[in-house]
């Protein structure tokens, strides 16, 4: 076609050098031909410029192992009608296994209450062969980051595909971009999915309906040979992806898998996937024991201490003389830990994977030491954050911030001594508008906090000067803490025995197991 010998190799046409021109060339014969409505076969190359995609592919080979081709194997004419005509870059070659994905909806931010998901996800990876599997990721979808770590402990390999920048929609320039880039891999081989190379039209009456959902979405649920939904939201977009291709019959018969007897998957999601020919995989029982990653075998002790009730703590003095870390749930790793740990406490069902207030208050009791953080801090200073405000009073201050997704002063945390904080650099902080800020010195701005803001949902003045906050510049080592100068507080009695055998505090319990 170009002066270049063709070889066909597998059902793919490999051409024996590549240019950007000659590219250029093939792809205006392609969209010719497209546009005619005739693909040609590899063979027939020499006759025009197109091919037929799902039969055949063409291949380019690039420096070393890359390699740049049109579409991936066994790609459907369905799979180009819902992405257009893309190039793929593969940094190590093409992929030819098997390509399984595991797709899923958006699980939400408590992430440790989805025992029955993750377990489900581990029991699919162990079920794979990791000869002829690989699994397909797609980079910012919902299950992206748990499969892939899912990948790495059960040893099997991943197919990435990096999607285009959106604003990106010259293919010559994106060729040069990841042309040069090839050798910078990551983990797996990403394979560089192109823009389209040509505009099929907005107003295209042949477009199906899912070409208006995310790419990310599409290109997971057509280039995946094989598909396991593990939680599909009924109605959201998930389920109409896979509506579509069990529509289609374009794609093998049984090559889509919808997890049964879970919440994450409705009955009437299921049977709809199901009569359009989905298969059903059920669940019968756990894949391991893993009772013994959940425990030591040891029962906890019995401390014997007698429980102190708020209202003797606080009629203890008038002046309330503590100041007060209330603890809240975290979503994401600790501070201190990394997001493969994180991940693997959720991934093998590790008690670790507990990231509730309580859970942060056990942290902070077993290591001695509240780590600081700048979330939320303006400049970016790492504080610890207290309240001056009696223990009493925290029910009052107990709100939710949409913008944070969170709550602020959870029945969870320890109150120390005012005068032992301030003893290593504790406090209070400055309230102000961006004025008082501008004219802080900088040793003081960790301690500045905006007096007033506007709720995001009601957008209702917020004053935060009613939390009398107090700041600590940096972690607050609780090693130094006199056995009198510090008090814990959590919800109930039965949160209380869980503490008192690491605290070596005084534990109380704000409020009953009954109410």
């Amino acid at each position: 076609l170009f002066g270049q010998r063709h070889l066909t190799l597998g059902g793919a046409c490999l051409m024996t050098s590549f240019d950007v021109d000659s590219l250029r060339a093939w792809i205006r014969g392609w969209r010719q031909s497209h546009e005619a409505g005739t693909l040609f076969h590899c063979e027939e190359a020499s006759a025009g410029y197109g091919v037929a995609l799902g039969a055949n592919q063409v291949v380019y080979p690039m420096a070393g192992e890359a390699a740049i081709s049109f579409g991936w194997p066994r790609m459907t004419a369905e799979a180009m009608r819902w992405l257009g005509p893309r190039l793929v870059v593969w940094p190590r070659g093409v992929i030819h296994e098997r390509r399984v994905a595991i797709v899923s909806s958006r699980l939400g931010r408590e992430l440790e209450s989805q025992e029955d998901w993750f377990r489900r996800l581990r029991m699919a990876c162990q079920r794979l062969d990791p000869a002829t599997d690989v699994l397909l990721i797609v980079e910012e979808t919902a299950a992206a980051r748990f499969v892939e770590r899912a990948a790495e402990l059960f040893g099997l390999r991943c197919l990435r595909f990096a999607l285009p920048d959106p604003q990106e929609m010259d293919w010559e320039a994106w060729l040069r971009r990841v042309g040069d880039a090839t050798a910078e891999l990551g983990r797996s081989p990403a394979a560089q999915l192109s823009p389209p190379l040509w505009d099929s039209g907005n107003e295209d009456e042949s477009l199906p309906p899912v070409a208006r959902f995310p790419l990310r979405d599409r290109v997971q649920v057509a280039a995946a040979d094989s598909l396991l939904a593990l939680h599909v939201r009924r109605g959201g977009q998930l389920q109409q992806l896979l509506s579509a291709r069990l529509d289609s019959r374009l794609w093998p018969a049984g090559s889509v898998f919808v997890a049964l007897g879970t919440h994450h998957v409705s009955p009437a999601v299921a049977n709809d996937l199901m009569d359009r020919g989905a298969v059903g995989w059920l669940v019968m029982g756990h894949d391991y024991d893993v009772s013994d990653e959940l425990h030591d075998g040891t029962e906890p002790k019995n401390d014997e201490r007698p429980a102190t009730a708020i209202s003797q703590f606080v009629a203890s003095t008038r002046q309330w003389p503590y100041l007060t870390h209330c603890t809240r749930r975290r979503d994401g790793p600790w501070p201190d830990q990394s997001d493969d740990e994180f991940l693997d406490d959720l991934l093998l069902e590790r008690p670790e994977r507990d990231h509730s207030p309580l859970a942060a208050l056990t942290r902070i009791l077993a290591e001695q030491r509240i780590i600081a953080s700048s979330a939320g801090i303006r400049g970016g200073y790492r504080i610890v954050s207290f309240t001056a405000a009696p223990i009493a009073e925290l029910d009052s201050l107990r709100v939710f911030r949409p913008h944070r997704a969170r709550w602020d002063f959870e029945p969870y945390g320890i109150s120390l001594r005012r005068e032992w904080l301030r003893s290593v650099g504790g406090r209070p902080v400055v309230y102000g508008d961006d004025s008082v800020w501008r004219e802080l010195p900088p040793d003081q701005q960790p301690f500045f906090q905006k007096r007033f803001s506007r709720s995001v949902k009601s957008s209702s003045e917020i004053d935060y000067s009613i939390e009398q906050e107090w700041r600590h510049a940096g972690d607050v080592d609780l090693s130094q803490v006199p056995d009198d100068a510090a008090v814990v507080f959590v919800s109930t009695e039965s949160e209380a025995s869980q503490l008192r055998p690491i605290s070596r505090w005084p534990v109380i319990v704000l409020q009953s197991d009954e109410s």
